[in-house]
C-alpha cells in the first residue's frame, strides 16, 4: 500500500520586500555637518545622515590623473546653497585644455550601501563672461549613475536660466547619461540662474560628475579657450530614500524521509537594512509526491495555505 509524504510547509506572507523604499526621506550627505580640508582631492569618507557608519567616498581627478585639478572645498552660500562641494579647475597657460588628457574633473561618488530616489541639485554652470580670458567658455556637466557596475538612467530639471539640459547625453554614446551645460552668460555667486536638480531613480551606488569646458554656445564637451583661468560648479547636498536588503534560505529538518515520515521546512528572510522593509509575499510549493499538513505554518505577520495540496 502506497503512502504519501507529509511536509509541514512555511508558506509565510512577510511584511518584507526587496529593494523597497522606506517612506520616510533623510540628508545623506549634508555639506554643513561636513569637513573637506580645501584643495584635497580624496578619497574623503563621509558618515554623515542616518544610514550609521561609513556611507560614501568622495574623490576627484582629471582625465591624465594630475592637472587641471583644483581647489575642491565645501564653500557657504553660493548659488543660493547654505553649504555646497564646489569643484573648481585651475586652468592656465601652462595647461593646455585642447588636449583631451585635460579636459575632464572627474567626481566620483560611491555609495556603501545602494539607495533609491537620489536627488542633488547642482549650480553655477554658466558661460564665461565676454571679457579675456573667460570669453568662449562653457561649463559642461556630465552626470552618469551605476548600480552595481551596470549604468542606470539619470534625470534631470534646469531651475534656472543660464543652465541647459541634454536627457541623451549630447554627444556621449549613452542614452543613460545627462549633460547640464552653461547658456546664456555668466551668473554671480549668489544667484540661481545656473541650478539644475538631477534625480536617479535606481537603485544607485555610484554617481560620476564629468567636468568638461565646452565651446560657449552647444553643450558639447571638450572644447573650449585656451586659458580660461578658474572655472567652478557646485554640488549641493544629496537627498535619497533608504532600501532593505533582503535575502532568503530555506532548509528542511530531513533531507532523506521514508514513506509516512513527517518533515519540516524552514524559511527565513533576512532583512540587511538600513531600511525596514514591507509588504513582500514570500512563497514556497509543495514538490510533487508530498502532502501538505493542514495548518501547519507557523511565523510571520499573515499566513495563507488555502492553495497547498
Amino acid at each position: 500500500m502506497s503512502r504519501r509524504l507529509h511536509v509541514l510547509l512555511a508558506v509565510i506572507a512577510l511584511l518584507l520586500p526587496t529593494l523597497a523604499s522606506d517612506p520616510a526621506r533623510a540628508e545623506f550627505l549634508d555639506w554643513t555637518d561636513e569637513v573637506w580640508v580645501p584643495g584635497n582631492l580624496g578619497p574623503n569618507t563621509f558618515s554623515g545622515g542616518d544610514l550609521g557608519g561609513a556611507q560614501a567616498t568622495l574623490a576627484l581627478t582629471d582625465a591624465s590623473g594630475s592637472a587641471p585639478v583644483g581647489w575642491p572645498q565645501i564653500a557657504p552660500n553660493i548659488s543660493g546653497f547654505d553649504h555646497s562641494f564646489r569643484v573648481r579647475g585651475d586652468y592656465s597657460s601652462t595647461v593646455d585644455v585642447t588636449n583631451p588628457a585635460h579636459q575632464s574633473i572627474q567626481t566620483r561618488i560611491d555609495l556603501v550601501a545602494p539607495v533609491s530616489n537620489l536627488v542633488f541639485a547642482l549650480g553655477d554652470i554658466d558661460t564665461g563672461s565676454s571679457s579675456s580670458p573667460y570669453s568662449g567658455w562653457q561649463d559642461v556637466v556630465v552626470v552618469t549613475a551605476f548600480f552595481q557596475g551596470v549604468e542606470v538612467p539619470v534625470a534631470g530639471v534646469a531651475l534656472g536660466t543660464a543652465v541647459a539640459i541634454d536627457a541623451n547625453g549630447n554627444d556621449y554614446a549613452t542614452a543613460q547619461n545627462l549633460t547640464l551645460y552653461g547658456r546664456n552668460g555668466n551668473v554671480a555667486n549668489g544667484s540661481t540662474a545656473g541650478n539644475a536638480r538631477v534625480t536617479i531613480v535606481g537603485p544607485v551606488d555610484r554617481v560620476v560628475l564629468d567636468y568638461h569646458p565646452g565651446n560657449g554656445s552647444d553643450g558639447v564637451p571638450g572644447r573650449g579657450p585656451s586659458n580660461p583661468n578658474s572655472q567652478v560648479y557646485q554640488i549641493h547636498d544629496l537627498v535619497f530614500d533608504h532600501q532593505a536588503d533582503l535575502s532568503l534560505t530555506k532548509t528542511v529538518s530531513d533531507t532523506t524521509p521514508d514513506l509516512g515520515d513527517t518533515i519540516t521546512t524552514t524559511i527565513t528572510v533576512t532583512n540587511a537594512g538600513p531600511a525596514t522593509a514591507t509588504g513582500v509575499t514570500v512563497r514556497d510549493v509543495v514538490p510533487a509526491g508530498l502532502t501538505y499538513a493542514a495548518g501547519t505554518i507557523a511565523g510571520g505577520a499573515a499566513r495563507d495555505d488555502s492553495a497547498a495540496p
